[in-house]
């Protein structure tokens, strides 16, 4: 291997002492990766320690749930004609009993294990905003928009520092919820962290330039170059690696193509949607039939058609769950989103400050 892991339940000064090799004279690295945290929501465990096969992460994955159904659900279509049958020993592909910077390390894994390159993989799990983006170029969207049908987006907030010992990289996901900022020095070292200040005694006269990951971007150092990678030069050679924008057009299948013609993928025809009541009345009964209270239309519908905003409050909810109240439910009380309690800077920092 050409990594080798350091973890101890102890403080950053016990490390040295704890590991001795670390101090000696002839123990040399191209890379190190460090990560340090204290347990604020669970206890200090070996299965909660960091994974550093691949990956450290600073954040939570908030789509963690999502991800790992749709990983389980691609185990029944996977195959391999190296291993053949005994790729369903490799299953399940993720450990669930494991922190979520474990199982995005797994799937990160899996994926270099199947040819991709580090960089690749990454961008596949947390890309950029580019979907509605007009600075995103053409050939960007392509690779996005293919591998996206392949992959979901892994959403932080997350800044993830990833090596194979042959480079190394970081990259934030697209909400940019996490600061990473770095240095490189004349003397071709690059110094990153999420946090100012690690390193102590650098003289301003040998930073050659510093900066800051913004949201969705990526650095790559790559040893067997000796050179560092921006994000455009990055994702410009990974769009041009593939005819990915052919292959869409040949291959690809949209909702925007079926539902003009409204024929489906086989030449069937779908039938037409439509409404039991007329555009003159009816109106009550629609809002019965759609489980929309007097509450629901005065304190959400009305400030966001009054204001053009969602409406705050910051009233407890003691109604039942929807699976065991009584009362006829919405199809949306069913289903909540499940997020990391943990605080996070504003999103707009105007309206929410």
């Amino acid at each position: 291997s050409r990594v080798i892991n350091y973890k101890g339940m102890l403080t950053c000064p016990g490390l040295a002492r704890y590991f001795p090799d670390l101090l000696e004279d002839d123990f040399q690295s191209h890379v190190a990766l460090v990560h340090s945290r204290f347990s604020t929501n669970t206890f200090p465990s070996w299965r909660r320690a960091h994974p550093f096969r691949y990956i450290c992460h600073n954040g939570e994955i908030n789509t963690l749930r999502g991800n790992i159904n749709a990983m389980r659900s691609r185990e029944g279509l996977m195959q391999s004609s190296v291993l053949g049958p005994q790729l369903a020993e490799c299953f399940p592909l993720v450990e669930l009993d494991q922190t979520d910077s474990g199982i995005f390390d797994n799937v990160l894994e899996v994926m270099t294990l199947a040819g991709r390159s580090l960089p690749e993989a990454m961008l596949m799990m947390m890309p950029q905003a580019w979907e509605n983006s007009r600075a995103v170029p053409d050939e960007w969207k392509d690779f996005f928009r293919f591998n996206a049908a392949l992959m979901e987006p892994w959403d932080g907030p997350a800044l993830v520092c990833f090596t194979d010992g042959s480079g190394v990289g970081a990259s934030l996901d697209r909400n940019g919820l996490r600061p990473c900022r770095y240095y490189v020095t004349k003397d071709n070292k690059i110094i990153l962290s999420s946090e100012c200040g690690v390193l102590q005694n650098i003289p301003a006269e040998d930073i050659l330039h510093k900066g800051r990951l913004s949201p969705g971007k990526m650095l790559w150092a790559d040893f067997s170059e000796g050179r560092l990678r921006h994000d455009g030069e990055i994702k410009q050679k990974l769009a041009m690696s593939q005819p990915w924008g052919s292959w869409i057009s040949k291959e690809g299948v949209s909702m925007a193509a079926l539902v003009p013609s409204k024929e489906g993928m086989l030449g069937a025809k779908m039938p037409a949607v439509t409404s039991q009541w007329s555009e003159a009345g009816g109106q009550l009964e629609r809002l019965r039939a759609f489980g929309y209270s007097h509450e629901s239309l005065e304190l959400l519908l009305l400030p966001m058609g009054r204001d053009g905003e969602e409406a705050l409050g910051s009233m407890g909810n003691d109604a039942p769950l929807a699976c065991l109240s009584k009362q006829p439910r919405s199809v949306f009380d069913y289903f909540y989103q499940l997020f990391a309690q943990v605080t996070n800077p504003p999103i707009d920092p105007i309206r929410e400050s």
